[in-house]
């Protein structure tokens, strides 16, 4: 068992790549953290403090985002400043009065709506109306967008609030459309405008989302299908002062700054690696987009070309000095960088791509910028800190230890060798998640984040490799903050931005027009071993012959989106996790269901796994369960709670016949383990917040009736190869969920059988290491995603005491079947369908 958290905590700074024999100067740049605090530790935000190496207090605004049933903080956000010159800075969070001056906050709302924020050195106005919303001293923004067919289209900024606000930091929002006022809007727009204290830079997050559902005949999710938007052109434009301009650039990292002379473009057509052409990139047309490897530096008539731009562009005239940058440039492909005279521009899709700009029904995209108004002194060079930014971690020691984020061990105290060194190899040499992006060429606005799903590829020729997109399955993004949690790696970290980001835009189905069985759900990985062909992250393509794709319980995953909120503070990944909430409870609706008229019960979409007449434990319900437990910690409402119960007494029983379930035939039943898993994450809220009622002993004695027999009947997957349609590593992985069930098994079964857990947990963990030590195909996408999201810590070393009270006597009665929606739908149509035949028959009789 992890040492208890200490009186403070270790906060380190580094920067995110720092560049090879280059020590850079950073000079208060704004960083923001969450931070896990153990239970009872702080009850008073008010009553904390950040101090550096030199013991000296550095002003703080400390935002509790997470707290435990006794209402202590659970996470706490920090926004702070850091000044470093050097790899590595150190800094202490401790409990305290601050004996700072306090600082008031940066925004205010006028009586006329507008919101006013003064950052020291830059004013801001923001407002709703036709114009760019916000203002900032002489330079004037706006949004410059044409349709496919070349026609300009007004952008409408409807509403403007404070998101945030405190005296280091404030966000504004802004919500708007693209469209006439009295047609449909085209597309939504959501603003988020982020500001710090002491500096002129703003970062943007521009989310451009399409609100139509998407036509999908036969199941068949594609480019080029109705109800899909095409873009020209969608540019972010900075006007200066008329007068005398200059400007300077810097394409790339590395890269000099130099004078300009207008007209400038620089313009990234496609990732400049060395598999640039891959047919990852294709069209509507099935034809791929890119026409040139790399991107295009055009300055007064010359031109030269590079790889991969991440271009920076400071102008000024007069007093008016504005700078841009965009880290995530070249990844986020096609992108324009250009200056013209007076003015900057951002072309977030830009009018030079070859096709047009294709925003699927549903689909969204966010582009994060940051823009100087003024003189940005964090770096020599203003914005050059933006490449490589300083990031923050916590002491890995003081993480694990406070049990706010599951049971694990740091790094530094896990002997498992074996399980640390194949966790690795996500994040070095030649099969790092990020290296393996080139093979596929997992590049692009709609792309980049996701996982090259090479698992799926394995059969095709090395030349001409699957393009196949993992779509987060099994959680990658709680996988990665696990580990970064576990040893502070920030490779770690910039794995689950950049997963997180792009499941918020691409994976979720970002509409309320389709069939409740779909509107906000998460899309599938891409169809097993068939490439993903013109339907991208949409799980079927025609080429697949294997219609009936769409979004699915049985693919849902929101932990990883909800810890990322805890420790970065997005608020895109906890809107996207209530988001899927409401979709398991808006699928589970019967009277919005096709069948409605003709029954109403719950359809049990949220709840089936396989097939429709399955409710019991699988990964169906599980998933939901699990939904619903992050929705209710997030939120506090009963209703999703309740719902997790619901759920959770139509799926199982602690009498169930449970060798009826067949559970046994892995191909269709290996995900009860999935559903144990989520009973077991009920069973640890309802423990932490003291709720030993009635339903917390139905869910104990259901898990611990599902462990005996476990114990006493399941096998390791491939010692039965011949079951198996597809005995490959992922079998030896999935090991690692019964190892997990049995340390559920005793840290909630008696003291008499919690040896027989612990054994048995040990056992298939041992099993599930010796078989991927042993599979040369270990480091394939989905064995490594099982091995770092099952990463838990042994039966030995729980960090909570083990429930050993006796087994209630108590009975629950017998278990219900339950009846869909569907099945007494069927049923009523049959009793209809006798009715009438039964009718016809007498009127016949009669008229003989």
């Amino acid at each position: 068992m992890p040492a208890g958290p200490r009186s403070s905590c270790a906060v380190y700074v580094a920067p995110l790549a720092p560049a090879a024999g280059r020590v850079r100067m950073y000079r208060g740049q704004p960083l923001r953290l969450g931070v896990p605090l153990p239970r009872e530790w702080l009850s008073d935000p008010r009553q904390v403090r950040l101090r550096d190496a030199a013991g000296r207090e550095v002003p703080l605004q400390a935002t509790p985002v997470d707290l435990w049933s006794d209402t202590s903080v659970r996470w706490l956000l920090l926004d702070f400043q850091v000044t470093l010159a050097g790899e590595r800075g150190t800094y202490q969070l401790e409990r305290g009065c601050s004996i700072q001056p306090p600082l008031p906050s940066l925004a205010r709302e006028r009586a006329d709506g507008t919101v006013e924020i003064d950052t020291g050195p830059t004013r801001f106005e923001a407002r709703s109306g036709r114009e760019f919303p916000l203002t900032a001293g002489p330079a004037a923004m706006a949004l410059e967008i044409e349709d496919e067919d070349g026609h300009r289209l007004d952008a409408t900024f409807t509403s403007v609030a404070i998101e945030e606000n405190g005296p280091l930091r404030a966000t504004v929002r802004a919500d708007g459309r693209i469209g006439g006022r009295r047609q449909r809007a085209l597309l939504e727009l959501a603003l988020l405008m982020h500001f710090y204290r002491g500096s002129t830079v703003a970062l943007f997050e521009l989310t451009t989302r399409n609100p139509r559902r998407a036509s999908h005949p036969g199941g068949y999710w594609e480019l080029g299908g109705g109800g899909s938007v095409l873009l020209r052109e969608l540019t972010v434009s900075i006007r200066l002062p008329a007068g005398e301009a200059r400007a300077r650039c810097s394409p790339e990292t590395g890269a000099p700054f130099a004078d300009l002379t207008a007209p400038m473009e620089l313009y990234q057509d496609s990732s400049g690696g060395s598999n640039w052409q891959s047919r990852n990139h294709v069209s509507r047309h099935g034809r791929t987009t890119v026409a040139f490897r790399g991107y295009r530096f055009r300055v007064a008539g010359r031109q030269g070309r590079g790889w991969r731009a991440t271009p920076i562009v400071s102008a000024w005239s007069g007093r008016a000095h504005v700078s841009i940058a965009m880290r995530q440039f070249w990844q986020n492909f096609p992108k324009c960088l250009a200056w013209e005279r007076d003015c900057l521009r951002l072309s977030l899709f830009p009018r030079q791509a070859a096709d047009l700009h294709e925003i699927q029904g549903g689909e969204q995209k966010t582009h994060a910028f940051f823009i100087g108004f003024g003189a940005d002194a964090i770096t020599d060079e203003p914005l050059d800190w933006v490449r490589s930014p300083l990031c923050a971690w916590v002491d890995p020691a003081w993480a694990c230890a406070t049990g706010a984020f599951g049971s694990v061990l740091p790094l530094a105290e896990d002997a498992r060798e074996d399980c640390v060194r194949l966790a690795r190899a996500a994040i070095e040499g030649p099969t790092a998640f990020a290296a393996r992006r080139e093979v596929v060429d997992e590049y692009g606005w709609r792309h980049f984040g996701d996982l090259y799903a090479d698992h799926e590829s394995v059969h095709a020729p090395a030349e001409r490799p699957l393009i196949s997109h993992y779509n987060n399955q099994y959680d990658a993004v709680a996988g990665f903050a696990c580990q970064h949690l576990r040893d502070g790696d920030l490779r770690w970290r910039e794995l689950m931005d950049d997963l997180a980001a792009h499941v918020v835009d691409v994976d979720i189905y970002h509409t309320g027009e389709d069939r409740s069985e779909y509107s906000h759900g998460l899309f599938w990985h891409t169809a097993h071993y068939v490439d993903a062909g013109r339907s991208t992250h949409r799980t079927y393509a025609r080429s697949s012959a294997a219609g009936g794709g769409g979004p699915s319980a049985e693919h849902n995953y929101t932990t990883g989106l909800m810890l990322h909120w805890f420790m970065t503070g997005s608020r895109r990944s906890r809107d996207a996790v209530l988001e899927l909430a409401g979709w398991v409870l808006q699928m589970e609706e019967g009277g919005r269901a096709i069948l409605r008229w003709i029954a109403r019960p719950p359809s049990g979409a949220a709840t089936r796994t396989v097939s429709p007449l399955y409710h019991g434990p699988g990964r169906g319900a599980g998933n939901s369960i699990n939904a619903m437990l992050d929705a209710f910690r997030l939120t506090g409402e009963a209703r999703y709670l309740e719902a997790a119960e619901r759920f959770i007494r139509r799926c199982i029983h602690p009498r169930d016949d449970i060798a009826a379930r067949a559970l046994l035939d892995a191909e269709r039943r290996w995900s009860y383990t999935v559903f144990l898993q989520a009973l077991g994450k009920y069973l640890d809220i309802k423990r932490e917040r003291g709720e030993r009622d009635r339903m917390y002993r139905y869910a104990r004695c259901s898990l611990l009736a599902y462990a005996d027999w476990m114990a006493a009947h399941e096998r390791a997957y491939l010692d039965h190869p011949e079951a198996l349609e597809f005995p490959t590593e992922t079998w030896a992985a999935q090991e690692l969920r019964k190892a997990d069930v049995f340390r559920l098994a005793a840290a909630y079964g008696t003291s008499e059988r919690r040896p027989v857990y612990v054994e048995r947990s040990e056992y298939f963990y041992d099993r599930a290491i010796g078989g991927l030590r042993n599979a040369p195909t270990r480091t394939l996408t989905r064995p490594l995603v099982l091995l770092i999201t099952n990463t838990v810590a042994p039966p030995a070393r729980l960090t909570v005491p083990a429930d050993a009270s006796p087994d209630p006597v108590e009975d629950f009665g017998h278990p219900a079947p339950f009846v869909s929606q569907r099945q007494r739908a069927a049923r009523r149509l049959a009793s209809a369908a006798a009715l009438i035949m039964a009718a016809t028959l007498l009127l016949l009789l009669a008229a003989l």
